[in-house]
């Protein structure tokens, strides 16, 4: 990182919470790891996996910077599973890609576009129709797409869909 950049983390399931805001001070998120575990938060944030909905609000909350590089650094198994209906009501469906929830995922991805933000995703699962989804997350995103596992995070195989790159780190 640069000198003056800021750094934000924002956690999701069904909602999404801002849990470190936007921050030059680079521990805070080191600081926020212990936690991170799903018997600190709300009730109301878990069911469902709304990537579509945590990029959105990931991507307001960047959009309202007006200098500076923005990104959004995706940390999933891929597998959007949940997305919220015009009526307010959770959608879900657990098995198996879903057309409608992946189109209004990619629908958000392609707003954080349109902002210049690009979504680099550290991708946990090795399913063939997870990586195609995040293959084309990244594509329309211009981002970059990190293999690895929860317990290797650190450790990751880069797969550059644009410009046709793999590399170990």
């Amino acid at each position: 990182y640069r000198k003056g950049d800021a750094f934000g983390l924002t956690i999701f399931s069904r909602n999404f919470i801002h849990w470190v805001p936007l921050t030059q001070d680079v521990e805070a998120i080191a600081l926020a790891r212990p936690f991170i575990s799903p018997n600190v938060f709300p009730e109301s944030l878990w069911g469902g996996t709304l990537i579509g909905k945590a990029l959105l609000g990931a991507s307001e909350h960047l959009a309202e910077q007006a200098q500076g590089d923005r990104m959004i650094i995706l940390i999933t198994d891929g597998k959007p599973s949940a997305l919220t209906l015009p009526s307010g009501e959770i959608y879900k469906n657990a098995w198996g890609l879903d057309p409608l929830i992946l189109a209004e995922t990619l629908k958000e991805a392609t707003l954080a576009r349109r902002e210049g933000i690009p979504i680099h995703t550290f991708m946990l699962a090795r399913e063939p129709e997870l990586l195609a989804f995040v293959k084309k997350l990244s594509q329309i995103t211009r981002g970059k797409a990190y293999l690895t596992s929860p317990r290797n995070i650190g450790k990751y195989l880069l797969l550059d869909f644009l410009n046709k790159k793999v590399r170990r780190n």
